[in-house]
Formats: structure tokens, sequence, C-alpha cells
């Protein structure tokens, strides 16, 4: 199984009060819940996905724990 293409993905995390792991959250789970990343997939690696997203690692390691936790 290949992992998503991130194609045009990116997160806003220029509102107030909302961290660049929830961010990153919630634009990943709106992508799976709307069908664009289908069920089942692989995301890309936290490394790949830091890196195409200027993020630590950590940030993306916590942000996909989350969504493991939710399922």
């Amino acid at each position: 199984m290949q992992p998503i293409d991130l194609g045009d993905f990116s997160i806003d995390h220029s509102a107030n009060n909302i961290t660049r792991q929830s961010a990153l959250f919630h634009a990943a789970r709106d992508k799976i819940i709307s069908g664009l990343w289908p069920t089942g997939c692989r995301l890309p690696s936290t490394r790949k996905m830091a890196e195409a997203l200027s993020l630590s690692r950590n940030t993306v390691i916590a942000a996909y724990d989350q969504l493991t936790a939710e399922g």
C-alpha cells in the first residue's frame, strides 16, 4: 500500500490559540472524512510530513498519535 501523496496539502495554524499539532490533526482528519485520503491508506512517514510542512517531527508524531487515538 502506497502512502498518500501530499500534493498541495498544507495546514493553517495562523488562527489564535491553535497549535501546529492541532492544525495538522484537523487538516488530516478533514481530508480523511471528506474521502480525499481514503480510509486505510498509509499517511506519509513522520519525517516526510514534517519536512513537507516545515514542522518538527515531534509535532507530526503527536498529531498522528491523536489521529490513531480517535480512530
